[in-house]
């Protein structure tokens, strides 16, 4: 710059080498309140406004001053130029605006008035084209574009008249063109195109609808694969440790029970020769009969040891129960289980597991039955245990009552079973065996 006059109302003017720079003075009091973050609005004048030559960098300096009577005189390298700021000729026609081509991946698409552009499914890439008319100076037009859903601001690029957009998702948009001439005087109602993209099938809600339930469904496959899974090894530890608990059931019947029973007839054959009557032999009666005590409760032990009462295995444990139980006494034992296997509740299960044992155990011990049999029925309305016998029976006042006396099984069944809010049913007859029913409703038992 080779000259510099500012005015008395603000606004400067600067000469340089590329021609006449003018910056008014509310564009400078913008400009300076917002710390010089966006560009200075300006105004240039130069060999298209019939300025000749360029501006002296050496002499004469200054090339640019302010007359008296408020005109600006310039000084070039070829002539004396004079501008009067106050009376300088303006354009005020704003310059008509117009979209002239739009191509989508390459391809040109027609444009009709008043009406939106829809392309084809998938598109990805856009070209649009545009233009402003100014018959004056069309190098000072200025235009600026923005495609409303993608672009936040207006764009604007020099010496451009086309836009380009890429990566575009289906949907509409409207894309907006506004010009200005070269005194700045700008044409804002522009021209506008609303276009719809159509989604192809994979870019559609149903296609991500169809995903996510897919992904639920996988989701809900691996969670049920999974609880398969382990419900299966939960099985096989249960199956392993029955076994493990037979199998050391099985030896110490084999062994230690057997070797007690050897004892007692040993002495039993030792007693005979005693005489009656006789102190030893009293004494010796009494042991015999303390080992035979202990005996039956060493058995009784060892059913406890082959069965186990696991919260998701209760037809099991019952069942092993029961068949150790027939391995022990004259009769045959049957186990049945219906409807869908569920959980009971902790405390349900306990005190259902412990009347099924004790119920199971009153059966094998005093009932004299060929047959014993087990059922659970897993309802949806109710859980039903029921435990049937073709033994002896008993008569209706004991049913009715449930004691015998001497004997607290069947008061401590009625016990449990109203602790759980379950009912109790004994039905039995004398020679026609006995039949012991639980029922309780399904919202209390699972």
């Amino acid at each position: 710059m080779s000259g510099i006059v500012r005015l008395p109302g603000g606004d400067l003017w600067l000469h340089g080498a590329d021609g006449i720079y003018h910056l008014g003075a509310a564009a400078i009091a913008a400009w300076l309140k917002d710390g010089g973050a966006a560009p200075l609005d300006y105004e240039r004048f130069d060999a298209l406004d019939g300025l000749q030559g360029h501006a002296s960098q050496l002499r004469p300096v200054p090339s640019l001053i302010h007359a008296p009577d408020g005109q600006l005189w310039f000084a070039t390298s070829a002539t004396i130029a004079m501008l009067d700021p106050a009376h300088i000729a303006r354009n005020a026609l704003p310059p008509p605006v117009q979209i002239t081509a739009v191509l989508a991946d390459g391809a040109p698409h027609a444009i009709a008035a008043g009406k939106p552009l829809r392309l084809p499914e998938g598109s990805k890439r856009l070209q649009l084209d545009f233009t402003a008319l100014s018959l004056s100076m069309p190098e000072r037009v200025r235009l600026r574009y923005r495609l409303v859903g993608v672009d936040e601001h207006w764009q604007e690029a020099p010496g451009r008249r086309e836009a380009y957009y890429t990566n575009l998702a289906p949907g509409d948009y409207r894309f907006e063109v506004m010009a200005a001439n070269e005194d700045q005087v700008w044409n804002r109602e522009g021209a506008a195109l609303d276009i719809h993209i159509a989604p192809t099938f994979v870019q559609s809600r149903w296609f991500t609808a169809l995903l996510v339930l897919g992904g639920a469904l996988l989701l809900y496959a691996a969670y049920v694969l999974r609880i398969r899974h382990l419900t299966r090894r939960m099985h096989e530890r249960l199956q392993e440790r029955l076994a493990e608990r037979s199998r050391i059931a099985r030896a110490l019947h084999d062994t230690l029970l057997q070797s007690v029973q050897a004892l007692i007839l040993s002495f039993h054959a030792h007693t005979g020769m005693l005489p009656k009557g006789t102190r030893e032999r009293a004494r010796l009666d009494g042991t015999l009969n303390l080992a035979e005590q202990l005996l039956v409760e060493g058995r009784d032990q060892i059913l406890d040891l082959r069965t186990v009462a696991s919260p998701d295995e209760l037809g099991l444990a019952l069942q092993q129960f029961g068949k150790g139980l027939s391995e022990h006494r004259a009769h045959a034992f049957q186990a049945t289980t219906t409807g869908n296997c569920r959980r009971l509740q902790p405390r349900v299960h306990d005190e259902i597991y412990a009347i099924a044992r004790e119920a199971l155990f009153n059966a094998s011990r005093y009932a004299e039955a060929a047959l014993i049999e087990l059922e659970l029925d897993y309802a949806p309305q109710a859980f039903t245990l029921r435990v049937r016998d073709n033994g002896r029976g008993f008569d209706e006042a004991l049913a009715s009552t449930g004691q015998r006396p001497g004997h607290w099984g069947l008061p401590g069944m009625r016990e449990r079973a109203a602790a759980i809010g379950a009912s109790l049913r004994i039905a039995s007859e004398p020679g026609q065996g006995t039949t012991i029913e639980v029922t309780l409703p399904g919202k209390l038992a699972y």
